[in-house]
């Protein structure tokens, strides 16, 4: 009598079961819909491996060398406004750089964007052309992570949009 007040309902085991719980019409809604998973990880871009160390690398090497041209090799300051303020190529390599990497490295595309834009974030301060030095080069940093944030993005889509993608459970 007194495990059927306590709501076992099941008198043989004689173990406590807690009552059952009333079921809300939103039941069936909160079991259908579920908060959808973001797999974005710190450990999906930090290598991992020597084929993730080559393919940083490789990235980093290649944003190096858009860096380079693009941004540093222009003059610090110029006196006169709109002058020598980084040449608008950089966007346009750097996205196509990403796709292209993310193409040719489609197992590891998460290194991608990491080994590229890590090392335009880490010279831009020290590096990106003042031009008339007005204070705006210094949104060349949070540009850069902006950057890198949206070719991320880009990148997955191009990863498993890729036919040729080897199947990940072949290992």
């Amino acid at each position: 009598m007194r495990a059927m007040e306590c709501g076992s309902g099941d008198e043989t085991s004689g173990a406590w079961q807690p009552p059952e719980r009333r079921r809300s019409p939103l039941d069936s809604w909160r079991q259908a819909w579920r908060p959808p998973e973001v797999r974005v990880a710190l450990h999906s871009v930090v290598p991992r491996s020597v084929g993730d160390i080559v393919v940083m690398t490789v990235s980093a090497a290649t944003g190096l060398a858009i860096w380079i041209p693009t941004q540093a090799s222009h003059p610090r300051y110029s006196h006169a406004p709109h002058q020598d303020t980084g040449s608008p190529a950089f966007i346009w390599l750097t996205v196509g750089a990403a796709l292209l990497l993310t193409l040719l490295f489609t197992r590891r595309w998460q290194m991608v964007v990491p080994g590229l834009v890590g090392v335009q974030l880490l010279l831009a301060p020290f590096t990106t052309p003042r031009g008339d030095n007005d204070g705006l080069w210094t949104l060349i940093v949070p540009f850069i992570a902006g950057l890198g944030v949206g070719l991320y993005y880009a990148c997955f889509f191009v990863a498993q949009a890729v036919p040729w993608r080897p199947n990940r459970g072949s290992h």
